[in-house]
């Protein structure tokens, strides 16, 4: 029993990490043909559309994807209670759409002026975000059902629709920027639509207020808030800051390293993905030296990253000449830099589950928050000095420090033998 397990779960995980690199290597192999097409001007306001997606990402459905997802262990018999759930948890995307859409419209202007797109992108990455939640929203419940096939064909499936969308209306039809945004909405908004028919069709949504389901989903989700907020001011944030300290072209050769250094997010991504059904499982079980066994391969997986990491960095130059051109040589420093702080972001990934799992996310939120913060902080003051090359370092140390509060947060949490493995009884 305990082989099949472990077979299953490394079956999983190679699943995933396939699907994750071809998602990852799509985008990356569009770069060579956008970075020598688009200028870098017109580079950066692209990479400007994507961090007002990932805001709207951030607040369209108040992170409730991730409720549907915890509530399956706790109704896994139980598909019409699940169906309620979920559904209430639909009815709460549609609130904080309509909350989105007064608040674009109210502050159409000064958005406009921050992003440097028109109101129509603004609303374009609404309708993505809205997309993408009946996307992920059926991700998760296949994931959660140890569905790592179906799983990796609709991840594969959604990013080559939109990579080939990007070929038809940027190569062919030189429609620019507005190429890539077009094929990015219509992609998910098609699949999200499909997602949604086909939820609907398999029973696991029933629209249905529930005061209790209602309640219970807002309360997982609504205090990640702070945990979302913290987030983008890590993830996004940098955009904006160097948007006006270093001017759009500028920042285009940030915006490369750091697609290229997130490929390596991406692979730690789909590894936890696949590895938290299963600590879950031994979570559940609460034995002592499982515990330990899983404290030991959390420890070899951080050096693990650490190598990786060390490896990416060394072939950095090489990687930016090949994939974006010599125009974007000066982002081989970048790269050099920012995947160690995917290395952190692998590490906080592992230690994040247990907090999941003791539902202590007010203290999750708080502790991203609190980088997110420390970020922008570091963000004015390191881009000031040193520009790109200051903004990558200050991430980094950022990222470091949500690891290390989120791991202090997980031991609260759920106690793991972190610093007793010479005492198996520890814990």
């Amino acid at each position: 029993m305990k082989a099949k397990l472990i077979a299953q779960i490394f079956n999983n995980s190679l699943i995933y990490i396939v699907a994750n690199i071809i998602n990852a290597a799509l985008p990356l192999a569009l770069m060579p043909i956008l970075t020598r097409i688009l200028s870098p001007t017109e580079y950066a306001q692209i990479a400007m559309f994507q961090a007002v997606v990932g805001v709207g990402l951030g607040i369209v459905g108040f992170n409730t994807v991730s409720a549907t997802g915890r509530q399956y262990y706790e109704h896994k018999l139980e598909k019409e209670k699940l169906s309620i759930y979920i559904g209430n948890a639909t009815l709460i995307m549609l609130i904080s759409v309509a909350v989105c859409i007064i608040f674009i419209w109210l502050g159409s202007r000064e958005l406009e002026r921050a992003t440097d797109l028109s109101i129509w992108g603004i609303y374009g990455a609404l309708a993505i975000c809205v997309g993408t939640f009946f996307i992920q929203l059926q991700l998760v419940q296949w994931q959660v059902r140890g569905l790592a096939r179906r799983y990796a064909v609709l991840q594969i499936v959604v990013a080559a629709a939109t990579a080939g969308a990007i070929v038809v209306l940027v190569v062919l039809y030189r429609w620019g920027v507005w190429g890539r945004i077009s094929a990015q909405i219509g992609s998910s908004v098609i699949f999200g639509l499909l997602c949604l028919v086909y939820l609907r069709a398999e029973g696991m949504v029933t629209i249905q207020f529930d005061k209790a389901y209602f309640n219970d989903a807002l309360r997982f989700g609504f205090p990640l808030i702070n945990h979302t907020v913290g987030a983008l001011m890590l993830g996004v944030a940098d955009r904006f800051i160097l948007k006006d300290q270093i001017g759009l072209p500028g920042l285009a050769q940030y915006v490369v390293a750091a697609q290229i250094a997130s490929g390596l997010g991406l692979v730690y991504d789909a590894i936890n993905k696949a590895y938290t059904p299963w600590l879950f499982e031994k979570l559940k079980k609460n034995v002592r030296s499982e515990k330990r066994n899983i404290v030991i391969i959390t420890y070899f997986y951080f050096v693990g990253t650490v190598l990786f990491a060390t490896a990416a960095a060394i072939c950095g130059g090489w990687l930016i000449k090949i994939i974006a051109g010599e125009k974007y040589a000066d982002a081989a420093t970048l790269i050099g830099i920012m995947v160690y702080g995917q290395s952190l972001f692998a590490m906080y990934l592992m230690v994040t589950n247990y907090v999941f799992y003791a539902k202590r996310t007010v203290s999750l939120g708080l502790v991203s928050l609190a980088a997110g913060f420390f970020n922008i902080g570091l963000l004015f003051l390191f881009s000031h000095f040193w520009g790109a090359t200051g903004a990558a370092v200050a991430w980094s140390v950022a990222m470091g420090a949500r690891f290390l509060g989120t791991w202090a947060i997980a031991q609260r949490s759920h106690p793991m033998p972190w610093f007793s493995l010479g005492k198996p009884s520890a814990v």
